[in-house]
């Protein structure tokens, strides 16, 4: 699931861990303990930008700046290119996160949008022994680390 910039603000404006999980269960997110609680500190921190927040996601820590492969739309459907296959790992920054990735595996892969908007999709999730908090979910492209870079 993509967050709308609706459940940001919703999610800015809780104040407890016990808050954002509540939050997340409404909206059907799978959210740990131990993820609210990161949400919550890099809120705190006040670190992060709108565009930070829009792009959702082993891991690398310390990336000076994000690396992504472009977004790219496409107008119609059957024209969108798939630049991951499922079972694909790729490295996911996670959608409160400014500079660390999250290793994950692609799940399946979708095509997503509308009305001549469309876009490639991956629904991923979070692989075992990776540390990073996490939300599992879709993401696109442009919140995938390009391969090599760091």
């Amino acid at each position: 699931m993509e967050l709308s910039n609706e459940v940001i603000e919703q999610a800015k404006a809780c104040k407890t861990a016990e808050e954002l999980l509540a939050l997340a269960k409404e909206k059907d997110l799978d959210l740990s303990v131990e993820e609210a609680e990161y949400v919550l500190k890099e809120f705190a921190e006040g670190e992060l930008t709108e565009d930070e927040l829009d792009n959702v996601a082993g891991g690398q820590e310390g990336c000076s700046q994000r690396h992504t492969y472009p977004y790219v739309e496409w107008q119609h459907q059957d024209q969108v290119q798939f630049i991951f296959n499922e079972g694909d790992h790729v490295e996911v920054y996670p959608i409160m996160a400014k500079s660390w990735t999250a290793g994950c595996k692609v799940v399946t892969r979708r095509v997503g949008g509308s009305e001549g908007s469309y876009y490639d999709s991956y629904w991923v999730e979070k692989e075992p022994g990776c540390h990073v908090p996490f939300i599992k979910g879709g993401v696109k492209r442009n919140q995938i680390q390009i391969k090599g870079a760091r």
